[in-house]
């Protein structure tokens, strides 16, 4: 099998980080906590992907 066991993950981008060059992260959580700008931005990006796991919990 290929995937992961546990939960869901999201991957969120936002378009502003890095010069506006943009990055991507993986969260556990669907409410988008944006890690590059700190509380002045938390809210900033959007979610791009979600990965359902596997149902493999080993």
């Amino acid at each position: 099998k290929f995937g992961h066991g546990m939960g869901v993950y999201y991957e969120m981008y936002c378009p502003m980080a890095f010069d506006f060059k943009g990055a991507y992260w993986l969260q556990r959580k669907d409410a988008l906590v944006n890690p590059y700008f700190g509380a002045e931005m938390l809210k900033c990006g959007e979610t791009k992907k979600i990965f359902k796991s596997n149902g493999d919990n080993q």
